[in-house]
């Protein structure tokens, strides 16, 4: 028993990387394992179902934006009629329409809070062809539509994908605002991640190879830590938190608000990031 006690280490401490590189087969490891995920989670936290696991080793996602999100063309309370929500997908499809095919549109009826609260109205709109929905973005942002001044932005498939199921999303700020962007510190990486592996699992949330920070030890290996900034126009930092958990190859990655003071005193310590 003495002997089991002295094995175990608590996660997450830099001094303990090479205890767990030494479990990662043994027999005392399999109690991290979940249903084939290696997790080291506090016992009772549960592994983030909510996303499908990002495999190793893929080459880049590249990024298509199909999708319009058009916001503040009317009052969400003149959208709750079904008939009115028809008639008002209409309208956009005949000016969206000038831009290339559209596939499908999606209007959620407003939830109870958004008439109260006095939302915008908004559409959504997703074109065959990704330029042609940024035309669409261009010829509509800030145009007049019944006294209102349209906001035209790209929207991703998963927000499209609810608004199908008729959630009413929570107004979203403008591309580049700054509660959108900032730094995430990763922990339980694997270690045999890339860049290309940790920008595949924030896929369509802003995040380039240029800005991915791998945390090394003194041998230049990877200590299972890394950094990620987001920022530009396809930047959201609060989408990524949902990704808390979830799984990049076998492992759960957990992810903490950082900031690049945090970065900075991780060089000054002597710890190389790549």
């Amino acid at each position: 028993a003495a002997a089991a006690a002295a094995a175990v280490k608590p996660p997450f401490q830099d001094d303990n990387k090479d205890f767990y590189r030494a479990q990662m087969n043994s027999t005392e490891d399999r109690t991290f394992l979940r249903d084939g995920i290696r997790s080291n989670l506090p016992d009772g936290a549960d592994v983030n179902a909510s996303f499908p696991p990002t495999p190793l080793g893929l080459p880049p996602q590249k990024l298509t934006r199909r999708c319009v999100f058009l916001d503040n063309m009317l009052a969400a309370s003149e959208l709750v009629d079904e008939n009115a929500r028809k008639e008002f997908e209409e309208d956009v499809r005949g000016e969206c329409a000038k831009c290339g095919l559209i596939e499908a549109m999606a209007t959620p009826t407003p939830s109870a809070e958004a008439i109260e609260l006095a939302h915008p109205g908004r559409c959504y709109v997703k074109f065959q062809e990704e330029f042609s929905a940024r035309a669409a973005r261009e010829m509509l942002d800030g145009r007049v539509f019944d006294g209102r001044t349209v906001r035209a932005s790209l929207a991703t498939d998963e927000e499209f994908e609810r608004a199908v199921a008729g959630v009413w999303l929570p107004p979203r700020p403008p591309p580049g605002d700054p509660s959108l962007c900032g730094i995430l510190r990763l922990r339980s990486v694997p270690y045999e991640a890339t860049k290309t592996d940790v920008v595949n699992f924030f896929y369509g949330m802003g995040v380039t190879e240029d800005k991915v920070k791998i945390v090394l030890d003194a041998n230049s290996a990877s200590t299972g830590e890394a950094f990620v900034e987001f920022s530009g126009d396809d930047a959201n930092i609060s989408q990524a938190l949902m990704k808390d958990r979830a799984v990049l190859g076998s492992r759960c990655v957990e992810m903490f608000r950082s900031s690049l003071e945090e970065v900075q005193r991780m060089a000054m310590m002597g710890r190389p990031l790549m």
